[in-house]
């Protein structure tokens, strides 16, 4: 999305955020720990965008070395609930 954080909270309930975290992430077992926005991407300079990428390798390097257990183990192919 490229609107303004507090637009996208308020008035579209952090609808990609959802979307990603709630049916797809989750259902396969992986859990957020949190959610990084990058502002307004259309009118951003070429080094502002160098940046975030910068920050988004070592938000990705941190992550990578973090373990945990899940929560929830999804459901085996083919199980009826």
């Amino acid at each position: 999305m490229d609107a303004p954080t507090v637009f996208n909270r308020i008035k579209y309930r952090r609808a990609t955020e959802m979307a990603m975290r709630n049916p797809l992430l989750w259902f396969v077992g992986i859990r957020t720990v949190g959610v990084t926005y990058f502002d307004k991407v259309r009118s951003s300079t070429p080094r502002r965008r160098a940046t975030w990428l910068e920050r988004a390798g070592r938000l990705g390097a941190r992550d990578a070395g973090r373990t945990g257990t899940l929560r929830r183990e999804p459901a085996p192919a083919g199980a009826t609930t």
